[in-house]
């Protein structure tokens, strides 16, 4: 039975770059794989990009009231026989599309990975990485270090959003990175101290 997994990190842990890399190696085999990336995630247009400068077309952009599961159904059927699901950005997924995904695991017997930030600015699980945590067979954590602590750096968990160089703590859960709004990697410690928790 096909499995949904979930493989979350921080910023910069190289989420986007290990999706490029799992589609590369289904493509080597000869297998199709359809990837997904929600509309209101704008850097990179219709492609998914890597910090690294890796990119990749997408083949569906959601937004939040598309079925993720009629979509599949859609490309599926014209013969592109879809072996692998792969969500970049899935902390913007709604929970119905979380349910979704399941059914392609479950109905279709496709496995499905989503890439996901775990945590937003506040320190809080976005709607969808809640939702993948409830409804994944399987999780892996992305490791990055900490941008913050730097001569013995510790594992980022949380996501700083900077705006013109200072630490911001209010304002919209999304906030796509990009002139002004930066997000920075960092531990625990570094998160509580920065924004005085």
């Amino acid at each position: 039975m096909a499995k949904l997994k979930l493989c979350y990190g921080a910023m910069n842990a190289g989420k986007t770059m290990e999706a490029i890399r799992v589609i590369f190696n289904y493509e080597q085999l000869g297998h199709r794989v359809l990837l997904v990336k929600p509309k209101i995630d704008t850097k990179g247009g219709e492609k998914v990009v890597s910090r690294t400068g890796f990119s990749k077309n997408v083949d569906v952009l959601l937004d939040e009231e598309q079925d993720i599961y009629k979509e599949f159904i859609k490309l599926n059927v014209t013969g592109k026989n879809i072996k692998c699901v792969i969500v970049d950005e899935a902390q913007f997924l709604t929970k119905k599309q979380v349910i979704q995904l399941t059914n392609i695991c479950d109905e279709k017997d496709v496995a499905v990975i989503a890439y996901a930030l775990k945590n937003n600015f506040k320190g809080e699980l976005f709607e969808g990485v809640k939702a993948l945590i409830e409804y994944s067979d399987e999780m892996e954590e992305i490791p990055t270090l900490c941008f913050n602590c730097l001569e013995e750096p510790k594992k980022a968990r949380f996501n700083i959003r900077v705006v013109n160089g200072k630490p911001i703590k209010e304002g919209k859960e999304v906030a796509i990175d990009g002139d002004e709004v930066e997000y920075i990697p960092v531990c625990r410690g570094c998160f509580k101290e920065i924004y005085k928790n």
